[in-house]
């Protein structure tokens, strides 16, 4: 036996036999009612997904997504001799993408692909997830009844092991779920030291082997496991020291094992393929400090392990008890180094970064990318805690073995209630039924490019895809290198997207243009995921587009990227035979002298321009006929779309232009016809035709004042006009060079006697629909604010304005040239009521 200073840490051979517990025990009845216990426990804690095995997938994170496409990639490597499992052209079209480092976890897979016959696709992956809880809880119930010889110590180290918030959350993941290794592997590997026994050191490899099959990942985390353990060992047991013939083969087989099942990913690795396979320890996803402490009931679904009430009452108890204190030692070293491990190099607490450096940390996490995995370990070393804990526990109650028993099955069902308190992680299996229908008359290889973009976003899509089959533009690689995405970078438009949360780039004009980058690489369709994308990016997307969809659902909204007249888009207004306006929408049909007119224009054409136009935008008196003239009270000509002449234009195009007229030229006020004239440089072609009814007020204020803010604003003056409810005041601003921040305008009545404010404003201006920092440089503004006189008794009063920043709420300071002295609201007039 292997001894601790004086105490076991393996039973001795008098109390083991052949036939007690361990992986192929003749104990089998023992071991057949502990595997079907951590079945029933399963199904208890799964049930909401065991009655619906088709409608969930199991997990909470969205890597499950990604789960689901690398069993379907999976099995069309394997029954097509043309595709490689390495290598795939379905997403990261067109160039494709190098699946070395995607996250592969062939044991699931395998064992998913081999029970889809009998259960169908989804339940399959569900049942194999499922399974790994039953193996995780027997596994550990094995060794902890082989080091304790207890059975209800066993079954607490197994639920705990089993059951805990980490592996609750690690369902999402069957590369880091399959965790049954460590407990076999420790198993094997301790027998095989006790009993010298190389039949045990080919099963601790062995137990390698299926984790390496399992996860990269989990072979990192056995390998520091099996450091801590042969170093432990090698101090406090000289014995050990003797078994180097073993630990060769174990190490020899291990490694082997290892090399083969990782070879694609060491030698890609090693050739420099992907810089990205060793991260930064910045990028790693940490433990925050308190998190262990912080109970997970209703957030099992955070990365962190909670410890639990029961395995840290028996810890505690454990820590009193010196019998087993010893043998449980490195178990509690696991447990302490995996968490100073997994709260990283950079540590925090409730979120914020406590500003030190863990160096010991920093190695690990350039390869395991992301510490809190270190939690397994921990987990594995608590569960061990709390068995000798109930040890401890039982030896205080000896002399009553009744109480032994009950306190044993109560603290395992204390601890499986504590930990399986939430319901069990499940995200819907819904997939848009345009995917399942839509596309079954398109041919496969046509792409599809699906909006909002980015790695969380793509997971879903991915998922999708295993039911649709055509390539994604998108997609998501554990570890992808930057080339992957070379091709949407590419592409201004989702350039934008991917790096501003996919928003649309208003800025890009030439809406054909990017469509046929698409097209060109046989991307048939543009798509909107609703679910994905909120209200104001769907509107945003359908404003940029401006084309019609081809297809819309409450799912979906599906654009094609090969554009026809009359189909996609209609031209409304014809200027010309070849080209004219699918719509233009004038912003504010209200306008003060030296004000802005600002159109949104979207063109397209029907046949080919073949030169290039410029557009003239007039303005006529309202009661003057409708016709192409040279004589307009206001003209403005400058070239459609600078960034693409219509010379450029093909057919069936479509550009969107933005016009801004500032009116700083000499015109009457009053109402006038905006009007729309192509001109080819010489003379008008085509037609005119009237895009808007446009009303011009005076920019003379009743009182004119100079106040102005810094060298961005000032105010002209304010008309005042009283009615029975309100005070009407319309105030003149000027911007005197261009904004770059949002500002606030507030107006406050205030009572001269008291100091009180009667009535107050406060908002963008023009009813919050102009930001000031839309203002053009020069530009006057006409905003009317009404101040309400419903609680105004007699008195004198005075009117105050001022600006503050929108984001930080800071009153901007204002200056005349009568006032000298910088104030943070200005008085405007006093009134009598």
């Amino acid at each position: 036996m292997l001894i601790i200073g004086r105490y076991c840490i393996i039973p001795p051979v008098s109390i083991w036999s052949s036939n007690n517990d361990g992986i192929l025990s003749k104990a089998w009845p023992q071991n057949l009612a502990a595997l079907l216990l951590f079945l029933f426990l399963t199904i208890i804690a799964a049930w909401r997904v065991i009655t619906n095995l088709n409608g969930v997938i199991v997990g909470f994170d969205n890597d499950i997504y990604i789960n689901l496409w690398a069993d379907w990639w999976t099995h069309r490597a394997l029954t097509s001799s043309e595709v490689s499992l390495w290598w795939t052209d379905m997403i990261f079209h067109p160039q494709g993408a190098n699946l070395v480092y995607h996250s592969f976890s062939h044991l699931n897979t395998l064992t998913s692909l081999a029970l889809r016959p009998w259960l169908g696709d989804l339940p399959a992956y569900n049942v194999t997830i499922l399974l790994n809880f039953v193996f995780i809880g027997f596994s550990m119930f094995q060794l902890a009844r082989y080091l304790t010889d207890s059975t209800a110590a066993a079954l607490i180290a197994g639920i705990a092991f089993a059951f805990n918030s980490h592996s609750l959350y690690q369902s999402s993941h069957p590369v880091l779920l399959s965790i049954w290794c460590f407990p076999w592997l420790t198993l094997a590997f301790l027998r095989a030291m006790r009993e010298n026994s190389r039949g045990w050191a080919i099963w601790a490899a062995f137990f390698v082997f299926l984790g390496a099959t399992t996860s990269t990942i989990l072979v990192i985390l056995m390998a520091m496991w099996l450091f801590l353990l042969l170093t432990y060992l090698w101090f406090t047991e000289k014995e050990i020291r003797s078994s180097w013939p073993l630990l060769l083969i174990f190490g020899g087989l291990s490694g082997v094992a290892v090399g083969i099942i990782n070879w694609p990913l060491l030698s890609d690795a090693l050739s420099g393929g992907n810089s990205s396979f060793v991260t930064s320890p910045r990028q790693s996803i940490l433990t925050d400090i308190e998190d262990v402490f912080i109970p997970h009931w209703h957030r099992w679904r955070v990365r962190g392990m909670y410890l639990g009430i029961i395995p840290f009452i028996l810890a505690l108890i454990l820590a009193t008890h010196q019998r087993f204190r010893r043998p449980a030692r490195v178990w509690v070293w696991c447990t302490i180094l995996a968490y100073l491990f997994a709260i990283g190099p950079y540590p925090s607490m409730f979120g914020e970064s406590l500003g030190i450096t863990l160096p010991w940390s920093l190695p690990v996490s350039t390869m395991l990318r992301n510490m809190y995995r270190m939690m397994i370990l921990m987990a594995f070393g608590w569960s061990m805690v709390s068995a000798y804990g109930f040890l401890a526990l039982a030896d205080r109650l000896q002399k009553r073995p009744q109480l032994v028993r009950a306190a044993g099955l109560l603290a395992a069902a204390a601890i499986f209630l504590e930990f399986t308190a939430a319901p069990f992680p499940a995200r819907s299996a819904k997939v848009p039924e345009f995917y399942r229908s839509g596309l079954s008359e398109v041919p496969d290889d046509v792409a599809l490019t699906i909006l909002p973009t980015g790695r969380q976003h793509d997971k879903f899509y991915m998922y999708y895809q295993t039911v649709h089959q055509h390539p994604l533009t998108g997609g998501v690689i554990s570890r992808a290198a930057p080339e992957t995405v070379a091709f949407l970078y590419d592409i201004p438009m989702i350039a934008y997207a991917l790096a501003n949360d996919s928003r649309a780039d208003f800025s890009v004009t030439a809406v054909t243009a990017q469509l046929d980058r698409l097209a060109h690489a046989n991307v048939g369709y543009l798509i909107i995921d609703k679910e994905r994308a909120n209200g104001r990016l769907i509107t945003m997307w359908r404003d940029w587009l401006t084309i019609d969809p081809f297809y819309e659902d409450e799912e979906l909204i599906v654009y094609r990227t090969t554009l026809e007249a009359g189909r996609d888009f209609v031209v409304k207004i014809p200027l010309t035979t070849e080209l004219g306006l699918i719509r233009a929408d004038v912003a504010y049909t209200e306008v003060v002298q030296g004000g802005a007119v600002k159109i949104d224009m979207r063109w397209g054409s029907t046949a080919l321009p073949n030169e290039n136009l410029d557009l003239c935008l007039q303005l006529h008196p309202a009661d003057e006929r409708l016709a192409v003239s040279h004589s307009a009270a206001f003209e403005q000509c400058k070239p459609i779309s600078p960034d693409r002449p219509t010379g450029l234009w093909n057919n069936n195009e479509v550009v969107r232009d933005a016009q801004f007229i500032l009116l700083d030229q000499p015109i009457p006020a009053g109402d006038y016809r905006l009007t729309a004239v192509l001109h080819d440089g010489l003379d008008f072609v085509g037609q005119a035709a009237t895009i808007s009814q446009i009303t011009v007020y005076s920019a003379d204020p009743q009182v004119a004042v100079d106040w102005q803010w810094g060298e961005e604003i000032s105010l002209l003056g304010y008309d005042l006009s009283p009615n029975d409810t309100s005070l009407d005041l319309t105030l003149y601003w000027q911007s005197l060079d261009a904004i770059d921040r949002s500002y606030k305008i507030f107006v406050h009545l205030v009572d001269d006697r008291t100091g009180a404010m009667i009535a107050q404003h406060d908002g963008i201006p023009r009813s919050w629909s102009y930001r000031t920092n839309f203002w053009e440089a020069g530009e006057v503004v006409r905003d009317l604010v009404q101040l309400p006189l419903d609680r105004l008794n007699a008195g004198q009063y005075t009117i105050y304005v001022g600006l503050y920043d929108e984001l930080t709420g800071e009153r901007l300071m204002a200056v005349s040239s009568v006032q000298g002295d910088p104030l943070e609201r200005v008085p405007l007039v006093k009134r009598n009521e």
